[in-house]
């Protein structure tokens, strides 16, 4: 299913490219590989959207002009690919964060600063050359951070998996069930990609940099500052955990909580609260911390007792999503298709974020305490390197493509709908 010939050096025993502690020299074959990186990434994101627009062409037929819409069908598409937390980031975009003092303040208002300010931020200098409204905007910031996350991942897959599997692994993201909201206007994308041009730095020595995107990456979202541990332990393996040899970059990983930094400081000038963004989580219903058994215990409980059949099986997709993530992860470290033990700084920046997730549900008595999983697993980035090892395997590729896509079919069905999906 891979649409390129594969080129490129031999593999380790394992299935990947030891990686050195240093730089690689800038020369012909590295440009080389960029430029097959942004060949093979742009393929996949217009083959992804065509797909999508086919979908959305049946759609048309059958889904209503989404609430609050222009005129045209091109101002229902633009509004079907613009809902749930995308209305938010729009209205962010448009008009800041709102407090109590200002006119029109309503309950949601409070809710805003859940939303770092990023993305709309980046959505709201794109509305100043692109025509159209701010929702406009924000798809297209969506969509070419999604171009830019698939050629740096392709980068980063080729050198962790060698060239063989890189391919692989950026089909096995785009297949996902939820991987569509990575078209949407939702952070998925642009927090990929930043996150992905912070691990490659780092990998290839370059601390500043790394910490100037991983900082970036936690004003996209507030869970993206948990990569400094990865960051930490990436930087003393590359020094053979040697206290001796931390030099002044180290100081590239002390960046990466800079964009939450600056944000709570942004937060306490505006709201006389550092913390507004973790107390706005109430109003989400999330809060307390729970044990994993129990959010899967209450998720179980849910669907036995839910009386919306679409709740039920949303409620179980992230039930999926879940034991499906956590599998992953455990088959990150055994197993034929595991990383090396070089690698697990990728584990470290993708399983943190997932695993806080499963730890603070949303109102663990809700029903849907596992609510949005689904989509926040696509950060568990290293399953996509599991798999693509695992679909080297003909028949396990065409088991996990002939699963995935009807299923991100079906979601992409219910979200441009204005129905949740994840």
């Amino acid at each position: 299913m891979v649409l390129s010939q594969e080129v490129g050096g031999s593999p380790s025993a394992d299935g990947g490219e030891p990686s050195p502690a240093t730089p690689e020299p800038e020369a012909p074959q590295e440009r080389g590989r960029w430029s097959r990186a942004w060949r093979i990434g742009a393929l996949y994101w217009l083959i992804c959207h065509v797909g999508y627009l086919a979908v959305q062409f049946i759609a048309l037929r059958f889904v209503p002009v989404t609430p609050g819409g222009g005129r045209g069908w091109l101002s229902q598409v633009i509004n079907n690919w613009v809902q749930w937390d995308g209305r938010n980031y729009v209205h962010i975009a448009n008009f800041g964060y709102p407090v109590v003092d200002d006119p029109g303040f309503k309950t949601v208002d409070s809710s805003y600063p859940v939303w770092p300010p990023l993305y709309p931020a980046l959505v709201r200098l794109a509305s100043y050359v692109l025509p159209s409204d701010m929702s406009f905007a924000a798809l297209v910031v969506s969509n070419l951070a999604a171009l830019g996350m698939l050629v740096v991942l392709y980068r980063l897959a080729e050198h962790e998996l060698g060239p063989r599997l890189s391919e692989r692994t950026l089909l096995m993201l785009i297949a996902f069930p939820t991987a569509f909201f990575l078209a949407t206007a939702y952070t998925e994308s642009l927090f990929l990609f930043l996150t992905f041009a912070a691990l490659y730095c780092a990998r290839r020595n370059h601390w500043w940099a790394a910490g100037l995107l991983a900082g970036a990456a936690s004003a996209t979202r507030v869970l993206g500052v948990l990569i400094v541990f990865a960051f930490a332990y990436e930087y003393l393996r590359q020094r053979d955990f040697s206290w001796r040899r931390i030099r002044i970059d180290v100081l590239g990983v002390a960046l990466a909580p800079l964009g939450l930094v600056l944000y709570m400081a942004y937060l306490w000038q505006r709201f006389g609260n550092p913390m507004q963004f973790r107390d706005a989580q109430s109003f989400w219903g999330r809060g307390g911390m729970h044990a994993p058994w129990t959010t899967i215990s209450h998720s179980l409980r849910g669907i036995s007792l839910s009386q919306n059949p679409n709740g039920a099986v949303l409620n179980l997709l992230d039930l999926a999503a879940c034991i499906m993530g956590l599998t992953f992860l455990v088959l990150c470290f055994v197993g034929p298709w595991r990383l090396r033990r070089d690698q697990f700084y990728l584990v470290l920046a993708g399983a943190l974020p997932f695993l806080v997730a499963i730890l603070q549900p949303v109102n663990i008595n809700s029903g849907t305490p596992m609510q949005s999983l689904n989509r926040y697993v696509l950060g568990l980035f290293p399953m996509f390197f599991v798999m693509a090892k695992m679909a080297n395997n003909r028949f396990v590729e065409k088991l996990i493509l002939f699963a995935a896509l009807p299923l991100q079919t079906g979601l992409i069905m219910l979200y441009i709908s204005g129905q949740w999906a994840g």
